[in-house]
């Protein structure tokens, strides 16, 4: 049973992650939907809503099974390894590599991380409340 949750998770992640961020791209970064490099965000999306949505699985069935304790610690821990990842990535590798700018860094960030820091900082949230026991 575990294993089912995982893998609804990671498929449910995978295409939850990809259509957020079309549709934030779409609204915000409109232009950029119409390069034709737009598939290559997928390489970076769909991998990492692979993984939010299994360790989101995980603490589901792991909260269903009365191991607060333990979902708590998935979540907190995913959580800010994805948050360190995608601000890392966003500022330092994905920001362009001529005179980049705080500005240019933040904005990269927000760009290419910003679905996935939304859901890897409520899980950062949703874990430290499950740690309270709240």
């Amino acid at each position: 049973m575990k294993f089912v949750s995982i893998l609804i998770g990671a498929l449910a992640g995978s295409v939850l992650l990809t259509l957020l961020t079309v549709l934030f791209h779409w609204a915000f970064y409109r232009p950029m939907l119409a390069d034709g490099q737009y598939a290559l965000v997928l390489f970076l999306v769909v991998p990492i809503g692979f993984w939010l949505g299994a360790v989101t699985g995980l603490i589901l069935f792991h909260i269903l099974h009365g191991n607060a304790l333990l979902a708590g610690q998935l979540a907190l821990n995913t959580g800010k390894i994805v948050s360190v990842m995608m601000i890392l990535l966003g500022a330092f590798v994905l920001c362009g590599t001529v005179s980049v700018t705080l500005l240019d860094r933040l904005s990269s960030i927000v760009c290419w991380g910003g679905t996935s820091l939304l859901w890897s900082g409520t899980l950062v949230v949703y874990g430290t409340k499950l740690l309270r026991g709240q």
